[in-house]
């Protein structure tokens, strides 16, 4: 039996066969008619994410949750898109228009139907007490907190630590690529970053924790970043002589529902199946039948701070080019269920919007983001790249691609293999984007580069990969400042090793190392720990010397190396180097900015650097160390009572609102998934951070699992974990929880025949 809907807009029947997995396979005749149900199917499947991701990027959290919440609107307000929207919509495409309107079209339908009763409320709506609110198809548009960047975060910790102690110390937070020395900018008064600068760039664009910790401002990058790892062999490495592509992007994995949505849309201009953001239309990481698709964060720096001096008789000035100029004022009214409405004035400079403003101290911080630019709407330009027919028209459509910064890969059925990178550049003249900037004109931004600025290759054989790491080629020219703050080599090279002497592989064993535990580093660093002779006759050398490496769930060798490394060895080699430097004293105060909360975030390399050279050249030091750890891991750690990795490491996911929602009588089961061993760490291919020592459960890692089969498309599988519909009473939003934690895929079936075979519910749409 089929689900009959009516609605407006559309323009011929559309059916939606639902799979046994949960995917939406979605046939139309006409591509606004397809755009017109995926926007109805995320809604049906995902409306409580939607209209909350809607408010929360608009800010208007307070009309629905309370006063609360009105400085994380006031917030979200500033990174706002309020440009020229004729100019946006143009950068994704002549038809983005037509598209956007499409899928907002759907999502109201849906909407339309739950308000008049033709369909039940979604629980949380029911339980929260309000209704979801119609979209504009500019909505999309204007969100941009999500943008993925992070690098003015980085840029006010190293400022404060230049300000507080010097550059050296600043250079231990993490390894830049290519190296390069400090340049601190004329004129900047760093005594700004002692203060809370950050609190409204987090409050705009960070997860939202009411807690203390919601304040948090300079050291304490919250949010976890969007790493991911991909490849793609060619036929000669495979054992069908086809190419395979895998992709796995990592973000949050403790919320529930997922924050990736599979799709497959079907009409007679493209037949295009794959994950992207259940808010948008199209798909990001998937193939079209022609060619297949995956990304990851190429991270070009995207962001600056501006360190303003307001005029002491006016701090609604700021001096630039020799005057005051006066900033540029919004104001809104933030409206609150349970409170007087807020008049809010929002500032923007010449270069973005006023994140710091302190008038008795006459100084100002501004933002400039390029994803505040025309095309800077996350991830929107995809609809442009999924509809290529070859490499070559996915590369060109690179060439529009803005934010966030991405490293595609592409197959295409005859064997063809590629890579590229793209996003908006900024153009820095006469500095390199590691420091925040004096905002009186003498540093700007003097434009943005081509994308095809940036290298890319294509080839008939071997392989690419990325892991977010530094792979620009020697010859890449030094003055166009790209970045120089990179991921963690560390998941690339485990990669490259397996890739490097692959052979006859399948596409389950191309999916199966998405998921591997392999410490690299590990095994890096205990070659060096093994030259000091009082490790090895510990009872943690003898404990890893017989160890593989892996993080696996059974192993009490990975707890005790997770414990050691990171709450011991790494505090005391950085302790060591800050004696060196004379700031012996105050070591905790700085460890506590240079080793961040976020496993993924740190930097493993530095530590081990430092260790390298010591045992080069001063094997006294490294001993002493490495003595000092161990004596700091006896303190805390009884070894004989050492659990498994898996039995504190675990993964869960939960609703957002579980707490509130179960006070207001939702069955605990409905909104939280329990919890399940899992293997990895912030350091393995199958990442599996967690937030801070202490409590190693996940919190981000894979959202979402592919390898394709590049031309023989049904033969490719995923996950999406912990389910597909974030539908409190469907009964399926933890429906691949088990399967996420066994790592075992789903099909991801591409020809009708195969998904009608597989369906287990059908929706047809008609016109109204």
């Amino acid at each position: 039996m089929a689900d009959y809907f009516e609605l407006r807009y559309l323009e011929d029947e559309v059916e939606i066969h639902v799979d046994e997995w949960g995917v939406p396979h979605i046939f139309g005749s006409t591509k606004n008619d397809v755009f017109l149900a995926q926007g109805f199917n995320a809604a049906r499947d995902r409306l409580f994410q939607l209209d909350f991701s809607r408010r929360r990027g608009l800010g208007r959290l307070a009309e629905v949750f309370g006063s609360d919440f009105v400085e994380w609107d006031r917030a979200a307000r500033l990174f706002i898109y309020r440009g020229d929207f004729r100019a946006e919509w143009l950068a994704y495409g002549n038809d983005a228009k037509a598209i956007v309107t499409s899928f907002v079209n759907g999502v109201n339908g849906f909407i339309d139907l739950v308000v008049s009763g033709a369909m039940p409320l979604p629980l949380e709506f029911e339980k929260l007490g309000y209704l979801p609110e119609k979209w504009a198809p500019e909505d999309l548009l204007r969100l941009r907190s999500h943008s993925l960047s992070f690098n003015a975060a980085e840029e006010a910790v190293r400022a404060r630590l230049a300000h507080e102690w010097n550059h050296s110390v600043a250079s231990l937070r993490k390894l830049f690529e290519p190296a390069i020395e400090f340049e601190v900018p004329e004129g900047l008064d760093f005594s700004v970053f002692a203060e809370d600068v950050m609190k409204d760039y987090w409050l705009g664009t960070g997860p939202i924790v009411r807690s203390e910790d919601s304040n948090s401002g300079i050291g304490r990058v919250q949010q976890p970043s969007d790493g991911s790892n991909n490849w793609v062999l060619s036929g000669d490495l495979t054992s069908t002589g086809r190419p395979i592509l895998c992709n796995d992007p990592h973000r949050v994995t403790s919320s529930m529902p997922s924050l990736r949505y599979i799709a497959h849309l079907s009409c007679r201009d493209f037949d295009v199946i794959g994950g992207g953001e259940p808010l948008l239309p199209g798909v990001s990481i998937g193939h079209n039948g022609k060619v297949a698709f995956g990304l990851t964060i190429f991270a070009i720096d995207q962001e600056d701070l501006f360190v303003h001096v307001l005029n002491p008789n006016n701090p609604d000035e700021y001096q630039f080019e020799g005057a005051w100029r006066k900033f540029s004022e919004v104001t809104e009214e933030i409206h609150s269920c349970d409170g007087p409405e807020q008049t809010v004035v929002l500032r923007f400079s010449e270069f973005g919007p006023v994140i710091y403003h302190d008038p008795e101290r006459h100084v100002a911080v501004s933002l400039a983001a390029a994803w505040l630019e025309p095309g800077g709407a996350p991830y929107l330009g995809s609809i442009e790249y999924m509809r290529a027919d070859n490499i070559d028209e996915f590369l060109e459509a690179m060439n529009r691609w803005c934010a966030p910064p991405e490293n595609q890969i592409v197959a295409e059925p005859g064997g063809r293999i590629a890579w590229q990178p793209g996003g908006i550049i900024p153009k820095r003249k006469n500095w390199n984007g590691l420091f925040p900037v004096p905002g009186d004109g003498q540093y700007v931004w003097d434009g943005f580069y081509d994308n095809d600025v940036l290298p890319g290759f294509a080839k008939d054989s071997g392989y690419f990969a990325t892991a977010n790491q530094y792979l620009l080629p020697e010859e890449f020219p030094r003055e166009v400042h790209i970045s120089y703050e990179w991921y963690d080599d560390v998941r690339y090279r485990r990669i490259k090793e397996w890739l490097d002497d692959a052979r006859e592989v399948t596409i389950r064993e191309a999916f199966d190392f998405q998921t591997d535990d392999l410490n690299l580093h590990a095994r890096e660093t205990i070659v060096v720990l093994k030259q000091v002779a009082q490790f090895q006759d510990h009872a943690l050398g003898r404990l890893v010397d017989a160890w593989d490496f892996r993080m696996s769930a059974g192993s009490t060798q990975a707890h005790a190396w997770e414990l050691f490394f990171w709450e011991h060895l790494v505090p005391t080699v950085l302790r060591s180097q800050l004696k060196t430097l004379g700031y012996e004293g105050e070591a905790e105060k700085i460890l506590g900015i240079l080793i961040p909360d976020l496993a993924a975030e740190r930097d493993s390399r530095v530590a081990l650097s430092l260790m390298r050279d010591w045992a080069d050249s001063d094997q006294r030091k490294l001993d002493l160390a490495v003595e000092h750890a161990l004596i700091s891991f006896d303190a805390f750690v009884d070894m004989d009572k050492l659990c498994p990795w898996g039995d504190v490491h675990m993964r869960y996911a939960d609703h957002a609102f579980a707490d509130l929602l179960i006070e207001a009588g939702v069955e605990e089961k409905l909104v939280r998934s329990g919890e399940y061993e899992v293997p990895g760490s912030g350091e393995t291919v199958g990442l599996a951070g967690y937030a801070s020592t202490g409590d190693y459960r996940q919190i981000y890692g894979s959202s979402f699992r592919v390898a394709i089969d590049v031309g023989e498309w049904d033969n490719s599988i995923a996950l999406n974990g912990p389910g597909q519909s974030g539908d409190l009473s469907s009964g399926y939003q933890f429906e691949h929880m088990d399967r996420w934690v066994k790592g075992e895929p789903f099909p991801l079936l591409y020809s009708k025949g195969l998904i009608e075979k597989h369906r287990r519910q059908l929706i047809i749409l008609k016109p109204r």
